[in-house]
């Protein structure tokens, strides 16, 4: 200027941030006097960073055989860009929520920013269809079949009703094992069908046919008559008075009423064949055996068999060890009747001292036939006193000859070296000191390098001392530090210092040299960052993480401006602020200081809904609810919203927020006001859902079986499995009063609740999904409560599957008892699909006859007969009397527990045509109750058994039926076939008792387990003998009942028999007995009663 320039700026800030488009940029100089003068510019900024836009990622998934798309819902895709996202569309494919084709789609979206810039991104959908992995159904499978044998036939002739087999493929092959109408064996037999279908999947089903033998075998007998001597007892076989016995099955085995035939059986004998058949069956016919007596001397009897008569010499004709020239034995006795006893045959035996199995090698021998106590045949103890001193003894380290050969502790002294230093370890310099005991201050080891330091020795810890301390040659090996400078003391040595290794530091060094500053002490690893221009840290930055931000402050009034970028720095440069609240930084009258300067906002309040009310109780279809409001602050626009896609818009001025509405179409509704201020800002207040009903509306039913989860069933929160349901609930015609039934059945918790009542009003069917409530009973307990929400998954989709909730609480407290979607809101919708069944939703139809259901399930036992049920007729709207219905038999099974839903037709051919839809009753079969326990018709086994022979039959206490299959876990005595327990060892005595398990299984599969037991019989005999001791005269008391021989026998202690004498008695029996001749000692009284043998031990004493 020519006369000065007072000053000049610019309107932009040089380095100040510009938009995208054209800026211009002014410049004013003005002089002394006050003219001015500009010049301008443009800075011209363009956008050219394309956006970015991220896709899903690919996704792949399959649907069951015979489906030809899917319902896929995708995330959208995210896009972001530096100046601002203008639109993003799809380009290819379909979207998210819609059906896509089998096979690849490729789907595309696109962006595009503020200034036209694009992207795209890509994605794959792959849809494949699954392989047909459904198993064929078998129906009707028989259930199983027992039947007796065809008479004088092994087996019986059976037929069944063929079952038949579908599948979702339409072909499926059914073949069998065994066809019907065969010869069946006797036993179980599995009958197993086998459903196959095109794809190769598989199903079977079987059942068992059980024929038993119940024919007893034919018995034919014949007299015999036989000779016998005074002496000899004839045994017959059976077989000697069989005449051509047969059985359809075979005979198992034969049995004699008396086989055994003495002097005391002369004349006819009546005896009775037993034939017992391979099956247990048991058959018997008399036959007469005549004995007659041959006479005998006496003195020519042989009567202990040993081939010597007392005719012939026999000293003791009751010994069969006692005869002439038999071979003398050491038992007392004259064996070989030559007037000495045990001559030549004792044994010499030698004192035993010290009861180490040898004698002492000075003792006299004693001669007997057996040892005397401590007494043995060995002699060769060199010192009987001590029974560590024997031949052959291990030689012990005590100062002993312990195995006698003459040496002391040959072998076995240790050699021990001085232990100066007490470190374990012998001098390696000292010499051996042999002993059986270490000497105090001697070890057994003498590697000690230096046996004066108790720190050294072999394989002691190397210390840093200047020694060899584990005596391997070397000192301080691997254990000295490597130490560093530390020039600023820091506690951390330079970074750039060789090391210095030592036991122990010098001076001014560390251990660690990683300091990058060794001259400042405010600079190592790890110190706090300051903001001093160094790197404190030695992480190779400087001041980071402690610059302060500082905004540029045009105005100089303290603030920065609210749109600066942050700059940071350790001290605030001139012209800078630590804030950026300025909203005017041209004007230093405008600042956050100067209240009111700086406020633009015109909704400083909110909109605040004080209280919201709607409708609490059900309301009929058709009627006027009504909704209100209480609310503060400034509202612009008020709206109410239904829920179903209608609204009704307020008019100012906004003192009243009331509004009405009428629904018609039932549901559950959540309705909304909508307030918004001046700002836009929206608030938004819920009622209580409403619920809205139509008694003339549709009905629900339901049956089958879900899978209950682990922690439904709030009393055993382990408890999971199948629960079966069932339910009909329906309006009465014209009314709000719900009718129907619901029950369930959860077995593994011990869960069944049957409903009572039902709520008014509480019946809600919207579309596809129902819910009502009502009031029932658990396990015939009453006062709780229960809701069911339920889902026609075929009313939603074709492909979509029925879902089923119950919640059941109880009524007085509230608290849960059963959930199988626990912690849900009450109108949430049913999520736990149906393992089997179906749910239908009822809607109802304009112009003609609706199909009819029962409104009531039918409860039946197991097993109930289709008869009972083909009863029922069924009352039709607009008919006077009850139709009669021909039921469907094939949509019931009384063997299987679970819902069913039985369709029907009129009998009525007038209603054959009217009614499109079949009639319906809803049964619900319980389970079957469990079987009780298994038993056998007895529980004796007899005293001998034949091999196989049928010990007992298995029976099982179950309130339906005893239709039982048994299992039979393994046992090393007995088997199983069919019913009958049999022997499984050989013919002879049984050692009793026999335990084994036993595992029934009914007709539902249900099964129990058992332990038997089969017992010895009780004995019907009492034995006394008295008094015991006894000086000489001994009473033998017999009690029993009936007639039978008597036989009884004393011995002695050597067993020898001393008395013997038989005859026969009835019911009671004594006999004294003189013992004078016998000598002090014990004996045995043995007395035998038909089959049974006693025995008394009898202690003479005088």
């Amino acid at each position: 200027d020519n006369c000065g320039i007072e000053s000049f700026a610019a309107d932009q800030v040089n380095g100040s941030v510009f938009p995208v488009g054209t800026t211009t940029v002014t410049y004013t100089a003005t002089d002394i006097h006050g003219n001015t003068e500009t010049a301008s510019f443009t800075v011209t900024l363009n956008d050219t960073q394309a956006p970015v836009i991220t896709c899903p990622s690919d996704i792949s998934t399959t649907v069951e055989f015979g489906i030809t798309g899917k319902i896929i819902t995708y995330d959208a895709p995210v896009a972001t860009d530096n100046c601002g996202v203008s639109s993003v569309e799809l380009i290819g494919g379909f979207a998210s929520g819609t059906e896509f084709p089998l096979g690849e789609t490729i789907v595309t979206y696109r962006v595009t920013d503020v200034s036209g810039n694009s992207a795209e991104c890509s994605f794959r959908v792959t849809i494949s269809e699954s392989e047909d992995n459904i198993d064929p159904i078998i129906n009707d499978c028989p259930t199983n079949i027992s039947v007796s044998n065809n008479p004088g036939i092994c087996g019986a002739t059976v037929s069944w009703s063929q079952p038949f087999a579908t599948d979702n493929s339409g072909d499926v092959n059914l073949i069998s094992n065994i066809e019907s109408g065969s010869v069946f064996p006797i036993g179980t037999t599995s009958v197993i069908y086998i459903a196959t279908d095109a794809a190769g999947n598989q199903s079977t089903c079987s059942f068992d046919v059980t024929v038993t033998d119940d024919e007893a075998p034919v018995v034919l007998t014949r007299n015999r008559a036989f000779e016998i001597d005074a002496n000899q007892t004839l045994v017959l076989n059976p077989l000697d008075v069989d005449n051509g016995s047969t059985d359809n099955c075979g005979i198992l085995s034969y049995q004699l009423s008396q086989t055994d035939f003495i002097v005391a059986d002369e004349g006819e004998n009546i005896v009775t064949l037993t034939i017992t058949d391979v099956n247990g069956n048991q058959g018997s016919a008399t036959a007469i055996v005549t004995i007659s007596i041959n006479p005998i001397d006496p003195g020519d009897l042989d009567s202990d068999n040993d081939g010597f008569t007392p005719n012939e010499g026999d000293c003791d004709d009751s010994d069969g060890t006692v005869y002439p020239g038999a071979p003398e034995v050491c038992d007392g006795k004259d064996n070989n009747c030559d007037g000495t006893i045990d001559e030549g045959v004792q044994t010499a035996f030698y004192i035993d001292a010290d009861g180490d199995g040898f004698g002492d090698v000075n003792a006299e021998a004693v001669f007997a036939c057996v040892a005397p106590e401590g007494y043995v045949t060995d002699n060769s103890d060199c010192n009987d006193l001590d029974d560590t001193v024997y031949p052959g003894a291990p030689e012990v380290c005590d100062g002993k000859d312990n195995d006698c050969d003459g040496t002391i502790d040959e072998g076995v002294q240790s050699a021990f070296y001085i232990d100066a230093d007490g470190d374990g370890y012998g001098d390696v310099n000292a010499e051996a000191v042999f002993a059986c005991v270490a000497p105090e201050g001697y070890v057994t080891d003498n590697s000690d390098c230096d046996d004066s330091d108790d720190t050294v020795y072999p394989g002691a810890p190397e210390l840093c001392d200047g020694k060899d301390n584990n005596c391997d040659g070397t000192i301080d090996e691997g254990i000295q530090t490597a130490f560093y400078i530390d020039a600023d003391g820091d506690g951390y040595g330079d970074v750039n210092a060789e090391a210095v290794f030592a036991c122990v530091a010098p001076e001014g060094y560390v251990t660690d040299n990683s300091d990058c500053d060794d001259s400042d002490d405010t600079v190592y690893p790890g110190a706090p960052e300051l903001c001093d221009g160094k790197d404190n840290n030695c992480d190779g930055a400087i001041d980071e993480g402690v610059q302060t931000a500082f905004y540029i402050d045009a105005d100089g009034d303290g603030y920065g401006s609210e749109n600066a970028q942050p700059e940071y720095f350790c001290l605030a440069p001139i012209g800078y602020a630590d804030n950026n609240l300025d909203c005017d930084d041209s004007n230093p009258d405008i600042n956050p200081d100067i209240l009111g300067s700086c406020n633009t906002d015109p909704c400083p309040n909110s909109i605040d809904i004080v209280s919201i009310s709607g409708p609490l109780d059900p309301v009929q279809v058709n009627n006027i609810i009504q909704v209100s409001a209480s609310v503060s602050g400034e509202v612009v626009e008020a709206k109410w919203t239904w829920d179903n896609g209608d609204e009704t818009v307020l008019a100012e001025p906004f003192g009243d927020y009331s509004a009405t509405y009428i629904y018609t179409t039932p549901g559950v509704y959540q309705i909304r006001l909508i307030l918004t201020d001046a700002c836009g800002n929206e608030t938004v207040g819920l009622t209580d859902l409403a619920v809205i009903f139509d008694p003339d509306g549709g009905f629900i039913t339901g049956g089958g079986w879900i899978w209950s989860p682990k922690g439904a069933y709030l009393e055993e929160l382990e408890a999971e499995g199948r629960a079966n349901f069932g339910f009909v609930a329906k309006y009465r015609k014209g009314k709000n009063i719900v009718d129907g039934n619901t029950e369930f059945q959860f077995r593994n918790g011990n869960l069944n609740f049957n409903s009572t009542s039902h709520e008014e009003m509480s019946l809600v069917i919207a579309g596809h999904k129902g819910i009502y409530k009502g009031q029932g009973t658990i396990n015939r307990v009453s006062g709780y409560s229960f809701m069911v929400s339920a889902i026609d998954g075929n009313l939603k989709d074709p492909v979509e599957t029925d879902k089923f909730r119950i919640k059941i609480w109880e009524t007085s407290s509230g608290a849960v008892i059963y959930d199988n979607q626990l912690g849900s809101a009450d109108n949430s919708d049913a999520t736990t699909d149906l393992s089997g069944g179906s749910i239908v939703i009822h809607q109802p139809q304009k112009g003609k006859n609706k199909s009819i259901d029962a409104n009531s399930i039918i409860t039946v036992k197991w097993n109930t007969p289709f008869d009972s049920l083909s009863k029922y007729d069924f009352e039709l709207q607009g008919y006077e009397n009850p139709v009669e219905v021909e039921w469907n038999q094939l949509d019931y099974n009384a063997l299987v527990p679970g819902f069913y839903q039985i369709s029907g037709k009129p009998k009525t051919l007038v209603l054959k045509r009217f009614l499109e839809d079949m009639i319906k009753m809803n049964v619900l079969v319980e389970n079957k109750p469990l079987p009780l326990d298994i038993e056998m018709d007895q529980n004796v086994l007899p005293e001998k058994v034949l091999k196989d022979q049928v010990l007992a039959k298995l029976q099982t206490l179950d309130p339906i039926d005893n239709i039982h299959s048994y299992q039979l876990i393994d046992n090393e005595f007995v088997y199983l076939n069919g019913i009958h327990i049999h022997w499984k060892g050989e013919e002879g005595r049984i050692k009793a008792p026999i335990n084994f398990k036993v595992i029934s299984t009914d007709r539902a599969n249900q099964s129990i387990e058992r332990n038997l037991t089969l017992m010895m019989p009780d004995l019907p005999i009492n034995l006394q003998v008295y008094p015991n001791p006894s000086t000489r005269y001994a009473t033998i008391q017999v009690d029993f009942t009936g007639e039978s021989p008597v036989i009884i026998k004393v011995f002695d202690a050597t067993g020898r028999l001393v008395m013997e004498e038989e005859s026969v008695q009835s019911n009671s029996y004594q006999r004294q007995i003189d013992m004078e001749l016998l000598s002090n000692g014990m004996y045995q009284v043995q007395v035998q009663i038909g089959q049974f043998v006693l025995t008394k031990r009898l202690v003479k004493h005088n």
